[in-house]
């Protein structure tokens, strides 16, 4: 289900229904069009997707500077989790990447799903097909 945004792009303000678990960059590049900013390394690192904000690239950072929380809004109803696996421990780029955003019904059983897979493209793979086995589907099981 898709839901209702208001952004300022370029001095532009753009009222969009969009999926609420896709990424400024996929909003920028398939709901409005534009392709100057692209899909990358999935890191954030290599540039590629990066978007000034108010004339400011969040996510560049001093050299003394250390990113050490990220909050984000809550996600009225949904549950989710992100797993990879890598060759070791430590930060690594992954052999593989799955985010898992689950909406339960009253009944506790699966009312929404969103499976996305990461390091199998070049950009996030959502697997729309596992996402839809898990739907009806007790919490239980």
């Amino acid at each position: 289900m898709r839901e209702l945004i208001t952004l300022h792009v370029n001095g532009e303000r753009h009222e969009l229904a969009v999926f609420p678990h896709h990424t400024l960059l996929e909003v920028l590049r398939e709901d409005m069009g534009l392709t100057g900013n692209k899909h990358g390394c999935e890191l954030g690192e290599c540039g590629a997707c990066t978007v000034l904000i108010d004339g400011m690239d969040p996510y560049t950072k001093a050299p003394d500077e250390i990113l050490t929380e990220v909050i984000l809004p809550p996600a009225d109803g949904w549950r989710s989790a992100y797993l990879k696996l890598r060759r070791r421990g430590s930060f690594d780029f992954p052999l593989l990447g799955i985010a898992v955003a689950l909406r339960f019904a009253a009944d506790r059983t699966v009312a929404d799903a969103r499976i996305t897979l990461g390091a199998v493209a070049s950009h996030p793979v959502e697997a729309s097909e596992a996402a839809a086995q898990l739907v009806g589907r007790s919490a239980l099981n």
